[in-house]
């Protein structure tokens, strides 16, 4: 068996004739060599003494672009740049102390940086290293790339104004930035490592975990607002965003940003007491404006309309005694004074409807359309299904200056050749709907002004409705119309008025 071909691999006692030839006995066979030399990583072989004995053409290439002379005969150390520390290691790896070592360093002038991993072999009473060096060269430049990276978003997070501060799985901290100190009066080196519960108040502390359970659960941001009483007393108001980040559906860490908003809500604060201000100046100046055109609808009536009555009953009178000459003039003046009272009809008409007042809102709307609708869209149809025929006075106007409004803005602005209007109540609410086939117009933050007016208009009508908690939609399309949804409360009447008077 001992005589087996000189070609197979060194195995038991032919072993022997590979570290021969590193020995450089003629004798041995050549093909250790020939695989070594193939091989695709750099190897280097070395004696005890440190001595390079064998080397592959990885190897010498390698040792060539590093600026490293021919390895043959060479010791390691003329090629390996070796710290004082590594060149304990290696010596230990040599005296026995360890059978491998890894070392990072540098070959040759140009201070290329490799990995070295070296495995202790012993044959024939001889110690021998076996040594591949692996270029890591591209893999520091990764390394200083992501070091750069973490070093930019370190910077990043230090020039975030707000409080932010990165928790691990286990809910301990791990990266806090200025902001959060400041905000916390606490040091970065107290919270490192620890949980929320042992640095921050227990407010903060209640708000962290709901967070943290909420946005673990869900796999999206939470936010919460709570309130701060810091130890000068002055209450804060502060927003707390908490996110967990998760790769691959592992937890990697929970990132908590915190914002202090009492300035806002104090903003917001005033903007609704000033909202509530207008909304009241508001309501006072339709309920004036009604007022007043009530008074002014009635004074028409009472006295320019009776005037008017009497004017013609005189001229009537006038020509019934008058020459046939002046009997033509005065029935024209008599024609004249019937178009004034027409006129004056239709001022008062329009400034209050009276028979609102009197027979409810569907007859109301029904002499609307007919009296000042119709006569310029002669296609215009209504709908009214009303179980209670009357109301509260003031939602019955509403619904009446909604319908009047719309119609108004159909006629005149529209250009639609027909229109609709459906007016019913159901569970306890007036809906109404008024739709069109004209041009229509874009809607948008300020749809409630209509194209082409100098009028609030459409707003007026917003303001009436939510001033009685009711409700409207408009929507409108270039071309395909306009239609206008409104809902009101719709109590009977006599259960608004009792509860009016409780």
């Amino acid at each position: 068996m001992e005589s087996g071909s000189e070609g197979a691999p060194p195995n038991g006692r032919r072993r022997g004739n590979w570290w021969s030839l590193l020995r450089g006995e003629a004798q041995a066979p050549a093909w250790p060599a020939l695989a070594l030399d193939r091989a695709p990583t750099p190897t280097l072989i070395c004696c005890d003494a440190g001595q390079v004995k064998l080397a592959n053409e990885a190897a010498r290439s390698l040792l060539r672009t590093a600026g490293c002379a021919a390895p043959d005969g060479l010791r390691l150390q003329q090629l390996v740049n070796l710290t004082d520390a590594s060149r304990q290691r290696v010596m230990q790896l040599f005296k026995g102390s360890v059978r491998n070592c890894q070392l990072v360093t540098t070959l040759g002038t140009r201070q290329w940086p490799v990995e070295v991993r070296a495995v202790r072999y012993e044959a024939d009473r001889s110690v021998w290293a076996h040594l591949e060096l692996h270029d890591i060269r591209h893999r520091l430049v990764h390394f200083a790339q992501q070091r750069a990276r973490v070093e930019l978003r370190q910077e990043l997070i230090e020039a975030i104004p707000l409080p932010l501060s990165l928790r691990d799985d286990k809910g301990r901290f791990v990266r806090v930035n200025r902001a959060f100190e400041d905000w916390h009066d606490v040091r970065r080196a107290q919270v490192l490592g620890r949980t929320p519960s042992d640095v921050l108040p227990a407010s903060v502390t209640l708000a962290f975990a709901r967070c943290d359970k909420l946005a673990l659960a869900n796999g999206e941001p939470v936010d919460e607002e709570l309130e701060l009483r810091p130890s000068d007393g002055v209450v804060r108001n502060v927003q707390l965003r908490v996110h967990a980040i998760r790769q691959h559906g592992a937890l990697l860490g929970i990132i908590a940003i915190e914002a202090d908003v009492t300035r806002l809500r104090e903003q917001e604060g005033l903007l609704t007491v000033l909202h509530r201000r207008l909304d009241r100046v508001s309501a006072s100046m339709i309920d004036a404006q009604e007022r007043e055109r009530r008074r002014v609808a009635q004074d028409l009536h009472d006295d320019v309309g009776q005037v008017l009555t009497a004017l013609k009953l005189a001229v009537d009178s006038l020509a019934q005694g008058a020459a046939p000459a002046q009997t033509q003039d005065l029935r024209h003046v008599a024609y004249l004074i019937d178009e004034s009272l027409h006129r004056v009809r239709d001022v008062t008409a329009n400034l209050y409807p009276h028979v609102l007042d009197d027979l409810g809102l569907e007859p109301a709307l029904g002499w609307l359309i007919e009296r000042f609708v119709r006569p310029a869209l002669p296609d215009v149809s209504m709908r009214c299904r009303l179980e209670r025929k009357r109301t509260l006075q003031d939602i019955e106007l509403c619904a009446f200056r909604v319908v009047q409004e719309a119609l108004t803005n159909v006629v005149r602005h529209s250009r639609a050749t027909r229109a609709g209007v459906l007016v019913e109540d159901r569970s306890g609410c007036l809906h109404i709907e008024v739709l069109d086939n004209g041009s229509g117009f874009e809607t948008g933050a300020s749809w409630f002004v209509a194209p082409g007016r100098n009028s609030l208009g459409l707003a007026s009508m917003q303001q009436r409705v939510e001033e009685l908690d009711g409700y409207m939609q408009l929507e409108s399309t270039v071309g395909s119309g306009t239609s206008i949804r409104v809902r009101l409360p719709w109590p009977a009447a006599d259960a608004a008025t009792e509860g009016g008077a409780a």
